[in-house]
């Protein structure tokens, strides 16, 4: 690890603060991006494809057809073993794939078309909706 040169008084009234900064920080939950896997065989198939393939955005009237459930079972089941919704899971798993790719290097408007927006802007005004700020800045920061 690189060490920085301190800036500051550590004994004194900064030095203070700093240490109930890196204290407070300590004591927060980790965060980090992750989609619960249903235990149902049939959503469990869905996800899989929804895992594999995330740019492939598939609607749940086509995923009722495809797996012989209702839309109403599915939505039902979703809720209850991943504690959110379809829509809301298949959107966290986009964007964890985005934020691979972001990180690999792979350019904003790449990302957005290849994770299923239609536009950079769609998937900008997403990834600001739920991290609060925009892919750039995000990437800075992290």
């Amino acid at each position: 690890m690189l060490a920085m040169p301190v800036l500051y008084d550590e004994l004194g009234r900064e030095g203070r603060l700093v240490d109930l900064l890196l204290a407070e920080i300590g004591r927060m939950p980790a965060s980090s991006l992750h989609v619960a896997v249903p235990q149902d065989d049939r959503l469990g198939r869905i996800c899989e494809s929804v895992l594999s393939r995330a740019g492939e955005i598939r609607t749940l009237d086509e995923w009722a057809l495809l797996t012989g459930l209702s839309r109403r079972t599915i939505t039902r089941l979703f809720r209850r073993e991943t504690g959110m919704s379809f829509s809301a899971w298949q959107q966290r798993v986009r964007l964890m794939e985005a934020l691979a790719r972001l990180g690999g290097g792979a350019s904003v408007t790449s990302v957005a078309l290849d994770v299923g927006y239609d536009s950079p802007s769609a998937f900008t005004a997403m990834f600001k909706r739920v991290l609060g700020t925009c892919p750039r800045t995000y990437l800075d920061w992290a």
